[in-house]
């Protein structure tokens, strides 16, 4: 039944975003290196070539290693080394971070009350504390973890660009109002922004994990497959919200409830040294991710 919900509101976002000429094409490159990156016959080579072949990868990638936060002795000038020193990894989050900020953040938001630079915040500081949660526990891969943070929100971005009259109304709704926002999307959209940057994701023919752990992300219970990994992305995205809130016109989100730290094998007390977590390394990963 959940598949058939799940199909249900992709295809309601695909007949309304589906058809508008809006979402800049994942340039050749990063769309390559996505496809190979995690297969275990790649070689550093291949993906120098890949790098190599993309002006802007090639630069933010070197920006990246040669940025104090690696504390190299000597200037990287050679992207195979970068590559090597930096880690497949990074180079992975570096790419997203790049199609994101490209693809979406450099344009203009519609509405004047939609900040997409605050939105963009809240995204890397849920992907920090979603990796730090997943080094305590086993829930999820960390890097795979801090990916679905930086993920978890674009679906708000692209529904800004496409049908900001459709946000305007939704951000109406809570002027006066306490109830969360997902009611609010259902009465306007038919579906939810979390169902829109699933779709996005799977336009960029990301891997199923991330589409699947950001359509459920503020509704674990109904993840599927997963389960553990979007439980994760909601208890980051939910504690992330109390010191880097992404709209203003929503009501504050209290502690994520007890019995979806006990999915995790964690206690609720790890929330408060995550929090502070965000607040320390926040500047710093949001220079690392900085496109050039």
């Amino acid at each position: 039944m959940t598949e058939i919900i799940e199909n249900n509101a992709l295809a309601r976002v695909q007949n309304a975003l589906g058809e508008r000429d809006y979402l800049s094409p994942v340039p050749h490159a990063i769309a390559r290196l996505w496809e190979v990156i995690d297969r275990p016959e790649t070689t550093v080579d291949h993906l120098t070539q890949i790098v190599e072949s993309d002006p802007s990868l090639t630069v933010n990638l070197l920006r990246i290693v040669n940025s104090v936060s690696f504390g190299l002795r000597r200037k990287l000038v050679n992207v195979r080394d970068a590559i090597i020193y930096a880690g497949l990894s990074e180079l992975k989050n570096l790419s997203i971070a790049l199609v994101v900020q490209t693809g979406l953040l450099l344009r203009k938001p519609y509405l004047t009350n939609f900040d997409v630079d605050l939105v963009w915040r809240h995204s890397v500081g849920t992907g920090i504390l979603a990796r730090h949660l997943a080094r305590q526990t086993r829930a999820a891969k960390p890097e795979t973890a801090f990916v679905t943070g930086l993920l978890h929100n674009v679906g708000w971005i692209i529904l800004d660009q496409v049908i900001p009259e459709r946000v305007a109304e939704i951000l109406g709704d809570h002027e006066d109002s306490e109830e969360g926002s997902g009611p609010s999307e259902f009465r306007h959209l038919g579906f939810t922004h979390a169902d829109a940057g699933a779709w996005l994701i799977q336009q960029w023919k990301l891997p199923k994990i991330l589409s699947n752990a950001v359509q459920y992300h503020h509704q674990p219970h109904a993840a599927t497959t997963h389960r553990k990994l979007t439980t994760l992305l909601y208890v980051a995205d939910t504690l992330t919200a109390q010191v880097v809130p992404y709209i203003p016109q929503f009501p504050p989100i209290g502690d994520p409830p007890e019995e979806f730290w006990r999915e995790l094998d964690m206690s609720p007390a790890a929330g408060i040294p995550a929090i502070g977590l965000v607040e320390k390394e926040l500047e710093k990963v949001m220079d690392l991710l900085r496109v050039t």
